[in-house]
């Protein structure tokens, strides 16, 4: 697992930085979500979530990532890093070293609410769809609704596919295609 370091990319916000996630996973069908951003005991906790989307994926170790935006005053804080929905065992791929300051701890959602008490929230990824509207669509469809919003357009033919690296252009939509349809939408 590796917690990365903060970069500036984020061109709206002053002095952003975005911290980036990336953890090993027993299959391909695993995707992250980081969820929210607090301050506790002189620390930033980075808060994830790991969702099983394709229970028949193949079983082979793959890495899944992804990123948040945070202010430059709190990116050179340490760093604690507590992921729910981890279902697997360490000894499938050796497990992380608990030692390093970059290792998660995997947490159930009852312990992560235990734990953020005290905490204060800085960051929070807004809930629902990062691409509105485009799901059912055909991809002369969907290609027509991105550019009347001012989008360009990505097109994956495996809607189960979870990219290695992040998009961080932000009028860009990934769209994820199965059977002519928008099954999945995504926009950074």
């Amino acid at each position: 697992m590796l917690l990365g370091p903060c970069r500036p990319v984020l061109a709206e916000r002053k002095d952003p930085s975005l911290i980036q996630v990336e953890i090993d996973v027993p299959s391909s069908g695993w995707d992250l979500k980081l969820k929210s951003l607090h301050l506790k005991d002189g620390q930033l906790w980075v808060v994830g979530e790991l969702v099983l989307l394709n229970d028949k994926s193949l079983p082979r170790i793959s890495k899944v990532t992804d990123q948040l935006p945070v202010a430059e005053e709190w990116s050179k804080l340490p760093r604690r890093l507590l992921i729910t929905g981890k279902t697997w065992k360490e000894s499938f791929f050796n497990g992380p070293d608990w030692k390093r300051e970059d290792a998660y701890a995997a947490v159930t959602r009852a312990q992560l609410q235990k734990a953020l008490e005290g905490s204060r929230e800085i960051y929070s990824r807004p809930r629902g769809s990062d691409a509105p509207g485009f799901v059912g669509l055909t991809r002369a469809q969907a290609t027509e609704l991105a550019g009347r919003r001012g989008f360009t357009c990505f097109f994956a033919n495996d809607p189960w596919a979870s990219s290695v690296t992040t998009d961080i252009d932000p009028k860009r939509v990934t769209l994820f295609m199965s059977g002519g349809k928008v099954v999945r939408a995504t926009r950074r």
